[in-house]
């Protein structure tokens, strides 16, 4: 059987200096030429600070990022919009839907952060909120994937839920309204890192949640106030992408499982 050819090609490249870990096109009209890309870098202690004390444990390693925003003019020519210094970048994603007529991303980042841009008329990001996650007195607690409720929405909406996963194997569930954002509850889903989450856009009460290596989960949340696990499943991969790939790809078999 004849492998398939593609007409795709590199048109264009930029080196963000950075691991690039995360990019995310704008899906809103007259912006969907621009896109946003986070990045990712480790920093041990004694290789910023050389003193005898720096490898100890309360000298964690640091973790470091930028949000670059580009925006395509041409089929050759990228521009750089903006540049933003920041924690290490994990998740990003762009609201399916405009808040209050506003054009949102949501930033997850290294020290367990939930960050909220709105996109201006002139291409700029501007910071509405900055949100805490909590882990007790661990100090390397990471926010690691993050996803809107809004998958299937089309309309400007008043309120939303937003769902993150945290390095404690936590799925911590927030709601923005009047483009505030609160704690709705925090369940613990996984023993370890919970790499990727996101909600079943056909029925948000639903949201998924893997980690690497072992397994995957589907959870209902009832009143927004507690969890039910739906189907846990092991999962033989080791790439967080296929993970990613499988959760989202398997909202079909558990929809009878949602109607029942």
């Amino acid at each position: 059987m004849e492998s398939e050819q593609t007409n795709s090609k590199v048109i264009h490249y930029v080196d963000t200096q950075l691991c690039a870990d995360s990019v995310e096109w704008c899906p809103f009209v007259p912006f969907q030429q621009v896109l946003a890309l986070g990045t990712y870098e480790i920093v041990k202690a004694n290789e910023s600070e050389p003193s005898p004390e720096a490898t100890s444990v309360s000298h964690p390693a640091k973790r470091h990022g930028r949000l670059f925003l580009y925006r395509v003019l041409s089929m050759d020519e990228l521009d750089q919009v903006q540049t933003i210094d920041l924690p290490a970048i994990l998740d990003m994603k762009w609201c399916h839907a405009r808040i209050q007529e506003k054009i949102l991303l949501a930033v997850a980042t290294a020290p367990g952060q939930l960050l909220i841009y709105q996109l201006d008329e002139t291409c700029q990001l501007l910071q509405l909120s900055k949100t805490q996650l909590t882990g007790g007195l661990d100090k390397e607690l990471l926010a690691l994937s993050i996803d809107w409720s809004t998958g299937l929405y089309k309309e400007n909406v008043e309120e939303v839920h937003l769902v993150v996963s945290d390095s404690h194997g936590k799925v911590n569930l927030f709601l923005l309204s009047n483009l505030r954002v609160s704690l709705v509850c925090q369940f613990e889903a996984h023993g370890f890192e919970a790499w990727i989450t996101a909600f079943d856009y056909w029925n948000t009460s639903v949201i998924y949640s893997g980690m690497l290596l072992i397994f995957s989960k589907c959870f209902r949340f009832f009143h927004l106030l507690r969890f039910q696990c739906l189907q846990e499943e092991m999962i033989a991969s080791c790439v967080c992408g296929i993970l990613e790939w499988v959760l989202l790809h398997r909202r079909k078999k558990f929809l009878p499982l949602m109607l029942e």
